[in-house]
């Protein structure tokens, strides 16, 4: 084919002089691991790799990239697959380091075309294509086979949308679906997809038999790609989960859509489905849809821990969407919650550092409801992790605590001596009412 060559280990310096025993003793795990690979024992390499990665500081995503090439070479495509997925679901990683990245959904991409897995080999090429056009991605993946443009796909668009209320016109449709190349629907299929998802997102009515989404199944059995991305990453699952359309999630899924793929700010289709809960202008059924949308994520295997670039995960997002009106709404924090969701989880990330070490629970008390049925859910779950859990949730609420006795206390004493200091009254007695708030935080914390 011409794909560019993955064969070689990655690491951070290709070239490593010779090295004593003593040296190679100081070697972390990963770097023992890559010497073992390059002396061409894959088998002893992927029992070192797996040692490596139970260093909590070790590069995950590089370590289960080079686990998968290990596989490769070893001709067993089937093991390649599982560390080689779990590699493509490390959001933030992926994004921060896009030339790994490509290799992973490269070494995927092989996996798949050598087991026949025509859904999965689809999968990682969208994965692949859309990391090699990032900043830093590996340009060699350009040599990938670029389809001409092709008459028939502006063609089979016409079709597509003079079918936007027509359900004669379908037949019209598969004729000139069938008319486009493979290769042409790789390279333009986005555009197809994108007209026929829009007309089911517009048209009335909903489940597997209106006009829409019969619409859309249509194009999709023409081979349309189904994880094509918007130049921003966007996936149609992530569209049809914002909507809160379970049924378009549902054909979709079937069709092979990846429910862990991630956009240019690493937010996943569970992300989405959550980061607009909030807003009493909402449709009364908005909730609900959306409940349906996260089981059905769940349910094929979505990460409900996974972090976006900001750091936060689709637990922090109800936490901070569900208050106020939404305040009794909880099945969807609550299907997160039993699908693996950890309420301990903090935010991490380069982009979070005034949130650094947030939780759920951080999110949820700072609209200060702090007996809304969420605090007391996310207590409850939190109690059920862990020991260690339990005494976070302690200091946590020592931190509100403190905040209300600040409000109360503090904040009026200095308001008070900072009217003694407008009035003119004399340093001491301003530095005395300053001195009482705050001797009353040491005798009240």
């Amino acid at each position: 084919d011409n794909l560019p060559s993955t064969m070689a280990v990655d690491t951070a310096s290709s070239v490593e002089p010779q090295r004593s025993e003593a040296e190679d003793a100081k070697l972390s795990k990963r770097e023992q691991a890559n010497a073992v690979f390059r002396e061409g024992d894959y088998t002893a390499a992927i029992a070192g790799y797996w040692l490596a990665l139970e260093d909590p500081n070790e590069d995950r995503l590089l370590i289960l990239s080079n686990i998968g090439l290990c596989f490769l070479n070893l001709e067993q495509p089937e093991s390649a697959i599982p560390p080689l997925t779990e590699a493509m679901t490390m959001t933030r990683a992926l994004h921060l380091a896009p030339k790994i990245a490509t290799k992973a959904a490269t070494r995927l991409y092989q996996a798949h075309v050598q087991l026949g897995n025509v859904k999965g080999s689809r999968w990682a090429l969208a994965d692949l294509r859309y990391y090699m056009m990032q900043r830093g991605g590996d340009l060699a993946v350009r040599d990938l086979p670029v389809a001409p443009k092709s008459d028939s796909v502006a063609a089979s668009l016409q079709k597509v949308a003079q079918a936007a209320m027509d359900e004669s016109a379908f037949k019209d449709v598969n004729l000139a679906l069938e008319s486009i190349s493979a290769e042409d629907f790789e390279e333009h299929g986005y555009n197809l997809i994108h007209i026929a998802m829009e007309i089911a997102m517009a048209a009335p009515g909903t489940g597997p038999k209106s006009h829409g989404v019969k619409l859309l199944n249509l194009v999709l059995d023409g081979d349309a790609p189904v994880d094509v991305r918007k130049p921003e990453g966007k996936t149609l699952l992530m569209a049809a989960a914002h909507r809160g359309r379970d049924d378009l999630c549902e054909l979709l899924l079937a069709k092979g859509a990846s429910p862990n793929a991630t956009d240019a700010n690493g937010f996943t289709a569970l992300h989405v489905a959550c980061v607009d809960l909030f807003g009493a202008e909402k449709p009364p059924d908005w909730i609900k849809n959306h409940e349906l949308v996260v089981k059905r994520l769940l349910d094929a295997g979505a990460n409900a821990n996974v972090f976006n670039r900001n750091g936060l995960t689709p637990l922090m997002y109800c936490a901070q969407q569900l208050r106020k009106e939404r305040r009794e709404e909880l099945s969807v924090p609550k299907l997160l919650i039993a699908g693996g969701a950890k309420v301990m989880e903090r935010v991490r990330g380069v982009d979070s550092a005034k949130l650094e070490g947030f939780t759920a629970y951080h999110f949820a008390l700072a609209w200060k409801e702090d007996d809304s049925p969420m605090c007391k859910m996310l207590r409850t779950a939190a109690a059920a992790e862990s020991e260690e859990a339990v005494a976070a949730i302690a200091e946590i609420e020592k931190i509100r605590m403190y905040r209300e006795f600040v409000d109360e206390r503090i904040v009026p004493a200095h308001n008070q001596a900072a009217a003694l200091r407008r009035s003119g009254e004399n340093c001491e007695t301003q530095a005395d009412h300053e001195t009482q708030g705050h001797i009353a935080i040491l005798q009240n914390t």
